[in-house]
């Protein structure tokens, strides 16, 4: 598995890294989902449709971009099936406020 270097993501947005076993963010919305998967890409397509996904779901959101866990790349290595390629992330970009009190983390 390799961390994507996501600060060209992150530098449109407030950032906050969320370290939590939670489904739902500070501000009372849940973080989105966003991965595939694609047998024969290559590393830089992986990268390359990672960002794509994360673009697509940035669009019209501002506010603060809360990773709740930043991007993965996981190559045939990390695997079962050998030319397997696959991206992984959760997020959430949101402009509400964060619910005082009540998130513990």
């Amino acid at each position: 598995m390799k961390l994507m270097d996501t600060r060209d993501m992150e530098s449109r947005f407030g950032l906050a890294v969320v370290q939590c076993n939670r489904a739902i963010a500070p501000t009372g919305e849940p973080f989105v989902q966003l991965h595939a998967a694609k047998l024969g890409a290559t590393e830089a397509e992986t990268d390359a449709a990672a960002r794509k996904a994360f673009e697509d779901y940035a669009i019209d959101r501002s506010g603060m971009l809360y990773w709740r866990i930043k991007p993965e790349i996981r190559g045939p290595e990390d695997m079962v099936e050998p030319d397997l390629w696959s991206f992984y992330m959760r997020l959430l970009i949101s402009d509400k406020p964060v619910i005082t009190g009540e998130f513990h983390g």
